[in-house]
């Protein structure tokens, strides 16, 4: 007596693979391999001050400025539609790849449209753009946890 099963894949070994293959870390701002100013001077370093400031510079954070208006939603809405290609098989698991170039574009939009306080030698110049050496340096990197 006894019992005959059968096991009908619909394509959820397919899904759950896929979706395995998406257990990724994005980081984004200035990595470690940014090149520094031509005088030697760390673009992380420079970065730092900027984003959190000092005794003598006013604080201008332009990577927490970016999630805390809007960012974050931006990042997790590219997240969830690659998701979506991933598990459709429409797309290979990219979605660090989405949220990383949604991420660099939206901090160098934050830091080009200009971040208060404006300078205090009153030219008129958009803070955090002398060069454009910071907001160049900015990227994002993905690690497989």
């Amino acid at each position: 007596m006894g019992v005959e099963v059968t096991v009908r894949d619909t394509g959820a070994t397919g899904v759950i693979t896929r979706i395995k293959g998406l257990a990724q870390t994005m980081v984004f701002g200035v990595l470690d391999d940014a090149q520094p100013y031509p005088d030697g001077t760390s673009v992380a370093e420079v970065a730092a001050v900027h984003e959190f400031g000092t005794d003598a510079i006013p604080a201008r954070p332009f990577l927490r400025g970016f999630v805390d208006s809007g960012g974050k939603a931006e990042i997790g809405t590219a997240g969830q539609t690659q998701i979506g290609k991933v598990i459709d098989g429409d797309a290979p698991p990219t979605v660090s790849e989405a949220m990383g170039k949604v991420s660099v574009a939206g901090v160098r939009k934050l830091i080009e449209a200009g971040i208060n306080p404006p300078l205090k030698d009153g030219s008129g110049r958009t803070p955090l753009i002398d060069t454009g050496h910071l907001r160049d340096s900015i990227g994002w990197s993905e690690a497989k946890p």
